[in-house]
């Protein structure tokens, strides 16, 4: 009873605790010169909401830095300023292939491929990405584990010397045969 009460606390204790998160995101990588340009390109665009240019450097800055749902969201605030930017298409279908959102990706991708006004180069760029999608998305990708381990022990029947033994919470005494 004295160790299901322990651990009732603990759990009880571990709940309470504040500020823990059981899933936090990753905290953003890059230099801290990389990290500082994205902080001032953050400010910058919330300084012109309306002003597609700041909007995109900030983008660009925060991809830099691993922030790549911050770089999303200033995409997709550009596209409902401008909804007829297929580079920006182009960029959210690849930021969400790099967070393993193939549908998503994909549909970003082929709604920039539809736009008339994508240059050639960007064209090619986001056939090359849809075919990376068709790749991952194959039914015939194999994928395995192996795993091995070796375990030696000079006596594997040896029993403590007293005969008790803790088995979870309890305290247990080995009968004579088990101790031979």
């Amino acid at each position: 009873m004295v160790c299901s009460c322990r651990w009732r606390a603990m759990l009880l204790a571990f709940c309470l605790m504040p500020g823990v998160a059981l899933a936090q995101p990753a905290p953003p990588s890059g230099t801290a010169e990389q990290q500082q340009r994205c902080r001032a390109a953050f400010s910058a665009m919330m300084a012109e909401p309306a002003n597609l240019d700041t909007a995109f450097a900030f983008a660009s800055a925060a991809i830099q830095v691993g922030d790549f749902e911050g770089a999303i969201s200033a995409l997709e605030r550009m596209l409902i300023i401008d909804p007829n930017l297929p580079r920006v298409r182009l960029e959210l279908g690849i930021l969400f292939y790099r967070l393993g959102s193939f549908e998503v990706a994909r549909t970003y991708l082929s709604a920039a491929l539809a736009s008339t006004e994508m240059p050639a180069d960007l064209r090619q760029r986001t056939e090359r990405v849809l075919a990376a999608i068709d790749k991952e998305r194959a039914p015939g990708k194999l994928t395995g584990r192996v795993m091995a381990g070796v375990r030696f022990q000079t006596n594997a029947n040896a029993a403590p010397s007293r005969g008790e033994v803790r088995v979870g919470c309890f305290d247990a005494l080995l009968t004579g045969q088990s101790q031979a």
